[in-house]
């Protein structure tokens, strides 16, 4: 098996994005602690891997608790892990080092979710609040411009000047890749989100980094923005995924009276 993670990292390692493949190496890392556990051995042969070995690796991702959260992971967290190990698996079929899919009779079932957003009201009113704490402002800056562009966490956070271009037309334009899929990104930016490029055009960290924003530990995004949630008084707690389905939901009406 570790023979199966190392080929994959060697061989997928070069066209995944990075933080893909860091993604890749926290399931190793609990595939590895879950033989440890379970079988008392630091490898298995992949003959042994099973309907019962996924069976138990599944009861086992939901003992664990990662150390960026507070809570164990949850049921959908769990069936990625899962996606990833077979995915692993798949190659090592390809590679003729197993003969039968241990996945052929375990499905893999995503629970969909229903992704809230806050109102335009509520966004409004947190544009209008002011944070004397530098990172609560700018988490709120950040979640803002995911709500006016729809980019993710990771977008943001890689997002470069050199990728915000002027149109023929005079208007800042975002060019870019998505961070995961790197689906293409051509997105005209709306004049609240250009004042939030300004604003940190001369912060010292986003020189440093060469970032148009400053870099922030993905850890704490999350919290900060609850924290944010409860100086509102809001009942919802916010993420960066709200930010993205408010862009898709509002886009257009946002377009319009965003001046």
């Amino acid at each position: 098996m570790n023979r199966m993670m190392a080929y994959h990292n060697e061989t997928s390692g070069k066209s995944l994005n990075p933080a893909t493949m860091k993604h890749y190496l926290v399931t190793q890392r609990y595939l590895s602690r879950y033989v440890a556990t379970n079988y008392r051995a630091d490898d298995l042969l992949l003959k042994d891997l099973n309907h019962g070995f996924i069976q138990g690796f599944d009861a086992f991702l939901r003992t664990q608790r990662p150390k960026d959260h507070h809570k164990p992971l949850n049921d959908n967290g769990i069936k990625v892990h899962l996606k990833r190990l077979k995915k692993m698996v798949h190659l090592a079929q390809d590679m003729q080092w197993i003969d039968r899919d241990p996945f052929a009779t375990f499905k893999i079932r995503m629970k969909k979710i229903a992704r809230d957003f806050l109102t335009e009201a509520e966004l409004r009113a947190i544009e209008n609040k002011s944070f004397d704490l530098e990172r609560l402002s700018l988490i709120k800056d950040l979640f803002i411009f995911s709500c006016y562009t729809g980019l993710s966490y990771g977008d943001l956070m890689s997002l470069k000047p050199t990728q915000v271009v002027t149109a023929v037309d005079g208007d800042l334009w975002i060019r870019t890749a998505r961070e995961k899929t790197l689906e293409p990104v051509n997105l005209p930016l709306l004049p609240k989100a250009v004042n939030l490029i300004n604003k940190y055009k001369t912060n010292e960290r986003s020189l440093y980094n060469g970032t148009v924003f400053p870099l922030l530990s993905n850890q704490k995004v999350n919290s900060y923005l609850k924290e944010i949630a409860d100086f509102m008084q809001y009942s919802q707690k916010p993420d960066f995924s709200h930010g993205q389905a408010h862009f898709r939901y509002y886009g257009y009406p946002i377009k319009r009276s965003a001046n």
